[in-house]
């Protein structure tokens, strides 16, 4: 059985309706995410929460440094110029993932 041309018509309309619903349904899921301001309360003033997780990673990399340089372990992160920023990256993103 083959299509005829006056077929391909209709499936063309159903293939654009399941793909309204689709964008429908994704517009449902996804836009309640709008609704939560990603920003934390410090002392009455409200911080996004990406410059909460930098700061901490920051931290968390001079913490990790000092504790390699006292151990005399620093020289097993080589290069340093790309060791540390990886440090500081997932630190950060870990932070992001784990609290907020």
């Amino acid at each position: 059985m083959a299509f005829k041309r006056e077929d391909m018509g209709h499936w063309r309309t159903v293939t654009a309706r399941i793909l309204l619903f689709a964008e429908l349904i994704w517009s449902v899921v996804l836009l309640p995410g709008c609704t939560w301001s990603p920003s934390v309360n410090v002392l009455g003033a409200y911080y996004p929460d990406w410059l909460l997780c930098i700061v901490a990673a920051a931290t968390g990399t001079v913490l990790f440094h000092l504790v390699l340089t006292r151990a005399s372990l620093s020289d097993w992160l080589y290069p340093p110029a790309i060791a540390y920023p990886a440090i500081f990256a997932l630190l950060a993103l870990a932070g992001w993932l784990l609290f907020f």
